[in-house]
């Protein structure tokens, strides 16, 4: 749990990355250049636009993901009070670790479909 904010950052960093658009047409070559308030998909302002865009997205999903990897871990700990899954992963148990990794990689999924 201590490097959760570094893991965190790195999300954010790569969905960053990921997320950029880029055009390699000009609004010329597109024949949009007439239409009024039309931007240029390689000016400055609409890299500067897009990237701020990306980057607001990437934080908004890292804040979903971290919010909902949370709530499912300790819904999932209510329902299954019977054991300590925490302690089972200490001891080795691979088959709670793998039912906690399925829990992240569909909340994962789950808040890449809903941003």
């Amino acid at each position: 749990m201590k490097y959760s904010l570094t893991v965190m950052l790195l999300m954010i960093f790569a969905s960053f990355l990921i997320g950029q658009d880029s055009l390699s047409i000009s609004s010329e070559e597109m024949g949009l250049a007439a239409i009024p308030g039309f931007e240029d998909p390689n000016s400055w302002k609409s890299f500067f636009k897009t990237n701020l865009k990306s980057l607001i997205w990437a934080i908004t999903a890292a804040i979903g993901f971290g919010f909902g990897v949370g709530i499912t871990l300790k819904v999932f700990d209510w329902l299954s009070s019977d054991i300590d899954e925490w302690e089972e992963i200490k001891k080795g148990n691979i088959g709670v670790s793998l039912i906690f990794i399925s829990l992240i990689v569909m909340v994962g999924m789950i808040v890449y479909k809903v941003i």
